[in-house]
């Protein structure tokens, strides 16, 4: 199964501290959701959204089934896996797995869009300081 990240998966820092293997990546592209900052945290959720919004991602490609189980409980109860069509480059689409925050749980948003950039320069350090993986 290919799995489109949009938060802190998208480095390979928090990408290689889930998983066991190793896998290609492309740029993706998932129409008709937003990203937003969840309160208090470093990390985004992903919600529904117009047809118009859209979120950048990395695609990791053909990611085996022990590794999806490791995705799983990285991800908690608040996000549920669901299967999406996302854009690639030169409008090449693929169908990838997607973890959105449940709908219960939309309480826990931000009014503000969740910045990478911020993410990779301030948020990630302290995100890994306090995750300690599965091992």
């Amino acid at each position: 199964m290919h799995v489109f990240t949009y938060g802190s998966l998208m480095f390979d820092r928090v990408w290689a501290n889930v998983v066991t293997g190793d896998y290609g990546k492309v740029d993706g592209r998932l129409y008709g959701y937003v990203r937003r900052r969840i309160k208090g945290e470093n990390y985004p959720g992903l919600v529904p959204s117009n047809e118009a919004e859209y979120v950048d991602g990395k695609i990791y490609m053909d990611v085996v089934y022990g590794d999806i189980l490791r995705l799983d409980r990285f991800e908690g109860e608040y996000y549920q896996r669901i299967m999406e069509k996302c854009e690639l480059s030169k409008g090449r689409w693929l169908t990838a797995g997607v973890y959105v925050l449940k709908k219960q749980y939309m309480n826990l948003l931000a009014d503000e869009e969740w910045d990478p950039d911020w993410f990779s320069r301030v948020g990630i350090f302290s995100f890994l300081s306090g995750y300690k993986g599965f091992n």
